[in-house]
């Protein structure tokens, strides 16, 4: 049991300085962090659902799209923010688009709406809309018709919980140009979630958080067709910094993760001042309690059912999880609490059981690892704690405060089983994206670096295996 021994007065004392000191920190409060503060925008109710018992309470939503807080107001040097925490989909004809994330720019720190169509043949970017909502830590699934379900996220400072939970949207091409539409929103708002694309065009949305202490257990299905969301069985347990990936025989395989203690401010202070969170958690990202999971289960859409799996060997969650040629699932890195990972294993469906591979050479979490046509596993940046040095304070650092990002990459051969490195990215970073596209080329793009800055821009790896900065994208012109 965690005990404490201070009083409840010293609590609240020290609550109140935690308060001020992360105010105090903070830029310009406002829609996205703006570096002036723009006239009040329209304000929106929330949709609420329709068959929702318990209709939400939160404040209604501030939509932030182009204008002060929008892709508009970047710097006249900048063609487009930095961010990390946003989402890549791939779309036909090797173009991308990027949603929403983060951005650490000293003028304009938030969530972002800003979006970018990235034709990667010609190496423009293309005109597209801003979403309705500034937003991080969302998913976007491309849908079977060509367009994009963008679900979750927060439109907050990642120091506030819990969140405000920004509605779903949907990004399509229509005769008047690319535009986003809001959808209805699911029965629990929620990020850092999961959403997978099913046979059967649905998607199966898991897991996520609406707090730092409040993880989700329960899934959700959308119909796209429809605009409906279907509540699903529950998880076996909340979780949320998962993986969930879409096995060959149409089941998903959910692992790791982590979730909340539920304990609350006390948590945080504990966090803050003893890096001492009891019970088994631990302090993750500097100020609040968390609790790593291994728990591995196996969810088939068909019947809505959940099969509880033999568990991961060791707690993770920030890591990776791919399907190999022969239906295998790769296993790499993340966090446990004491530090990021360098294991790597190999999960069989058929035996289900799991096997430990060689190590990588390097220990991370928040990076990617891609599949690429060949078969070999390109397992790109994250970031590592560097452990037993000292903080500002003088006593010892946790290991989620001091760490170092990499630009390191390596590739695994499932034939071998071995790893081997290849060429560096010539920008670190981590909690970036890693996007295949059809002409087999890797393209990373945003992420964060260690001096607590984002990414612009991104590169593309293709053959022979060399990283290319890619330029500032041409804007082009829209058609009169």
């Amino acid at each position: 049991m965690h005990t404490t021994c201070h009083t409840i007065q010293a609590r609240t004392q020290r609550a109140v300085l935690w308060l001020i000191t992360i105010l105090a920190l903070s830029p310009t409060v406002g829609c996205g962090g703006c570096a002036t503060s723009p006239p009040e925008p329209p304000r929106s109710t929330r949709p609420t659902h329709p068959n929702d018992p318990h209709p939400t309470s939160e404040p209604p939503l501030e939509p932030c799209g182009e204008g002060p807080c929008g892709p508009t107001s970047l710097p006249s040097d900048k063609p487009y923010p930095d961010r990390y925490l946003h989402a890549a989909t791939p779309l036909v004809g090797d173009k991308l688009l990027i949603t929403g994330g983060y951005t650490l720019d000293a003028q304009r720190r938030g969530a972002l709406a800003s979006t970018l169509l990235l034709n990667l043949r010609s190496d423009r970017s293309e005109p597209t809309a801003a979403l309705t909502y500034k937003r991080w830590g969302h998913t976007a699934t491309l849908l079977p018709d060509g367009s994009v379900l963008v679900v979750g996220g927060s439109m907050d400072d990642p120091e506030r919980s819990p969140f405000r939970q920004a509605p779903p949207e949907l990004w399509s091409q229509t005769p008047q140009g690319p535009s986003w539409r809001e959808r209805l929103p699911p029965w629990k708002g929620r990020l850092r979630h999961t959403a997978t694309l099913l046979p059967d065009g649905s998607v199966l949305v898991l897991g996520g958080a609406a707090s730092y202490e409040e993880s989700l257990r329960l899934p959700e299905r959308y119909d796209p067709v429809n605009n409906t969301w279907t509540r699903l069985t529950e998880d076996h347990v909340p979780r949320y910094d998962h993986t969930a990936t879409l096995l060959q025989d149409g089941s998903v395989l959910v692992l790791g993760g982590r979730h909340g203690t539920g304990c609350g401010e006390d948590c945080a202070i504990d966090c803050l001042e003893d890096m001492d969170c009891g019970q088994g958690a631990v302090c993750a990202d500097e100020f609040y309690c968390t609790r790593p999971l291994r728990s591995a289960a196996l969810y088939a859409p068909d019947t809505d059912t959940w099969t509880r799996l033999p568990e991961l060997p060791e707690p993770s969650y920030d890591h990776t999880a791919t399907l190999l040629t022969d239906g295998s699932v790769l296993v790499t890195g993340g966090r446990n609490g004491a530090g990021a990972l360098k294991g790597a294993y190999l999960f069989d469906l058929g035996l289900r059981s799991w096997t430990r591979v060689a190590p990588m050479t390097s220990a991370r979490a928040g990076h990617t690892a891609t599949k690429r046509p060949d078969g070999q596993v390109w397992v790109v940046g994250g970031r590592a704690p560097i452990q037993g040095e000292a903080c500002d304070d003088g006593n010892p650092c946790p290991s989620d405060r001091l760490f170092n990002v990499l630009a390191h990459v390596e590739v695994y051969d499932p034939t071998t089983r071995a790893w081997r490195s290849t060429t560096p990215l010539n920008r670190a970073r981590y909690d970036h994206t890693a996007t295949l596209l059809s002409t087999g080329e890797l393209i990373t793009w945003g992420g964060a670096t260690h001096k607590r800055a984002a990414v612009l821009g991104g590169e593309r790896s293709s053959q022979p295996e060399r990283w290319t900065v890619i330029p500032h994208l041409t804007p082009t012109r829209a058609k009169p």
